[in-house]
């Protein structure tokens, strides 16, 4: 149950796939109106990623569970309550996480300043976190472009040092890593999710600042999947690459 809000249809008519407004959304949009006059949404200042069958194997977990930690926005609600990069959130309080599309609805609907509890696993360790929930604010990302100083073809991949002036362009002051130029249509790298403009600071958690080393980490012992940690904007995310035997 829920309010109708568009239709996909080929034919224009009434017959297609509807789209709505669960109910339970609407009626806490609907409760705060009333109470406050305006929505808020709740922050928890992290950047997340479904857990994948190769990043699980990569993190040494057994299966492909839970939700992971890509970056911790400083001082934000989970940086004080002590989240890191890399944990692996496992439960809310006290129920197992879906995919990262609920997990944010659920974050983004609870009232700020309400405590939830964390189940995560770091390093293979069982931790639990109380946050305090903030209210959430906006951000922005940017694109970019650049000259190539590394290419891999094999992976469909150039890379470029990190400059500071193309920093100072493409907010990314005081990051280190090497900047993705190029990225060709149906390779590894873009099968992998790479996009032009991404800042590879980490591969097999080593980081990397020079593409001559990014390239030499990227391209040896075939058939075993990198685990990369790459930023875009102010948002990080890892993703897993390889070149298969036999390429």
């Amino acid at each position: 149950v829920g309010i109708n809000t568009a239709i996909f249809s080929r034919s224009g008519g009434y017959m297609g796939i509807g789209f709505a407004i669960p109910i339970n959304m609407a009626k806490s949009i609907r409760d705060q109106l009333i109470k406050h006059g305006e929505v808020t949404r709740g922050r928890l200042g992290v950047y997340i990623q479904d857990m994948t069958k190769d990043l699980a194997e990569s993190f040494g977990l057994d299966k492909a569970q839970g939700i992971l930690v890509t970056q911790v926005m400083d001082d934000s609600p989970a940086s004080k309550a002590g989240l890191k990069r890399g944990d692996v959130i496992e439960k809310l309080n006290g129920e197992d996480v879906g995919k990262v599309a609920e997990f944010r609805n659920h974050i983004a609907m609870t009232t700020p300043d309400t405590k939830v509890r964390l189940d995560i696993l770091r390093d293979g360790k069982e931790k639990q976190l109380t946050v305090t929930i903030g209210k959430l604010e906006k951000s922005a990302e940017e694109g970019t472009q650049g000259k190539s100083e590394g290419e891999m073809p094999k992976l469909g991949l150039r890379l470029q040092a990190l400059t500071p002036d193309l920093a100072a362009q493409l907010g990314y002051q005081n990051e280190k890593g090497v900047l993705v130029v190029a990225v060709d249509s149906g390779s590894p790298a873009d099968l992998a999710g790479i996009q032009r403009g991404d800042l590879i600071q980490e591969i097999d958690r080593k980081a990397v600042t020079d593409p001559q080393v990014a390239g030499k980490l990227l391209t040896q012992n075939k058939g075993k999947a990198h685990l990369l940690l790459v930023r875009n904007g102010e948002a990080t995310r890892y993703l897993t690459l390889k070149i298969e035997n036999g390429d």
